[in-house]
């Protein structure tokens, strides 16, 4: 489906190799784990009348789990700004675009897909019940 970004980000001067940074942000937490319970909560969301009221709680559990994750990197740049250079800065920068742009293409893939099976799945029974064959 969606490749990972293979490319690398330059390591700022406080990690200690570029294979340990390279490491830590690009560390894969639970990700496609998250992804399938995304897909069924959204899939349920789209596929069973009423059930949209767990789209809303969902988002709304996910962006504030994330928030801190930002918020703490910007925490970061603020406390580093007097100490640290400028390429470390620019590292965290891009590490934490990065982590963002995966938010919010996986959350959008997420949608995307399980709106699509929905749809296929409401399709596929609303023919059958008027005796159509696919």
């Amino acid at each position: 489906m969606l490749k990972s970004w293979e490319g690398t980000i330059p390591k700022p001067s406080f990690a200690p190799t570029q294979a340990f940074w390279d490491s830590v942000w690009k560390q894969q937490s639970g990700g496609a784990v998250l992804g399938v319970l995304e897909v069924t909560i959204f899939f349920t969301s789209f596929f069973a009348d009423g059930a949209w009221p767990l789209l809303a709680p969902w988002l709304a559990f996910k962006v504030a789990c994330q928030w801190e994750s930002w918020k703490h990197s910007g925490g970061f740049i603020q406390k580093a700004n007097n100490e640290a250079l400028p390429e470390d800065l620019l590292a965290v920068q891009r590490w934490v675009s990065v982590r963002y742009i995966s938010f919010l293409v996986g959350t959008g893939s997420n949608i995307v897909i399980a709106l699509a099976v929905a749809s296929v799945a409401r399709a596929f029974l609303q023919a059958n019940a008027v005796g159509l064959s696919l």
